[in-house]
């Protein structure tokens, strides 16, 4: 008798363990019943961002670990938020940010309202750059000889697919030894090899970037 309960026993708990593994990769979440995202409301004038912390809990009150949050803009063109909350005001106007935890009927949400205040600064005024949807690197790939440059241009767009005539651009060099490239974007040709050219506007989440393959051939006789 000991030993036909002491199967049983085995036998079920190897069921809830392959219940469990079935669970778990099949992406399976504990139930949520309340959500809570901080803070709730915010002021923010363009150009500046706000991390949302979004809290879950179960049916008895306890918090949930874990869990995958969906975020959402009602309006991308005043805010846009990401993955990971960080919310980057970009124009004047309201939205309401909803972060949504869980699918299907089991779904739970909560919502944090946010305005933008001001209008964006002027080019000299500040190093603000509005929220960039796309940056474009011109040309995107050519060659030089040791010893001449060549000149990058860039060209950022925001979330209404307008262009951002003053954004701040940092350039950098994948090798110096090979090609440098100035604030201005100005590439020189030092040795021969090939070099990637980052052009990125902004910074944090919401910066963009775009590259370039340069070949830096031996210097003419």
């Amino acid at each position: 008798m000991v030993t036909a309960w002491r199967s049983l026993a085995l036998a079920g708990a190897l069921a809830c363990a392959t219940a469990g593994a079935a669970l778990a990769q099949s992406g399976w979440q504990p139930s949520v019943m309340s959500v809570r995202v901080t803070p709730s409301e915010g002021r923010l004038r363009p150009g500046q961002q706000l991390t949302l912390i979004v809290s879950a809990f179960d049916a008895t009150g306890a918090p949930l670990g874990g869990m995958h949050v969906a975020f959402s803009t009602s309006d991308p063109r005043i805010v846009t938020v990401g993955e990971d909350g960080v919310v980057l005001a970009v124009a004047p106007g309201a939205v309401t940010i909803t972060a949504q935890v869980g699918t299907g009927p089991g779904a739970r949400s909560a919502r944090a309202q946010v305005r933008v205040e001001g209008q964006a600064q002027q080019a000299g005024s500040s190093s603000w750059t509005p929220g960039i949807r796309s940056v474009q690197i011109a040309p995107r790939s050519g060659s030089i000889h040791v010893g001449e440059r060549l000149q990058f241009r860039v060209r950022a767009q925001d979330m209404r697919s307008e262009d951002v005539p003053f954004a701040q651009v940092a350039y950098s060099s994948s090798d110096v030894h090979v090609a440098t490239v100035t604030d201005e974007g100005l590439v020189s040709g030092l040795a021969p090899g090939k070099v990637t050219i980052t052009a990125r506007v902004g910074n944090g989440p919401g910066a963009r970037s775009a590259t370039a393959e340069i070949e830096v051939l031996p210097a003419q006789p």
